[in-house]
């Protein structure tokens, strides 16, 4: 009988979300460390006067507070590649709005 065969089972099952999600290049692949660690950044980050008015205008739209801790870590990894990426030191006045 051949693995195919309806007697045996197929030898692959009905696609599961976690098995789509990959397929799909859901963000959430990967490395879960690389997650984590902006998303905390972003906890402490929303404590600060620099950044507490993004965190809270993503608030102010609606958004969960988990979401809007997302949006802001999505910012802070944009801001730390610019920052290296032009070799400059960040300065607070040009977080816009």
């Amino acid at each position: 009988m051949t693995p195919s065969s309806p007697t045996l089972g197929s030898t692959r099952g009905p696609a599961t979300p976690a098995s789509v999600a990959v397929a799909a290049g859901c963000p959430s692949a990967g490395p879960a460390e690389l997650h984590r660690l902006p998303y905390n950044a972003a906890m402490s980050a929303a404590k600060t006067a620099t950044w507490k008015p993004c965190y809270e205008r993503q608030r102010a739209k609606g958004l969960s507070t988990s979401i809007a801790l997302v949006v802001l870590a999505r910012k802070l990894v944009r801001v730390a590649f610019a920052l290296y990426k032009h070799d400059t030191c960040f300065d607070p006045a040009l977080i816009g709005a």
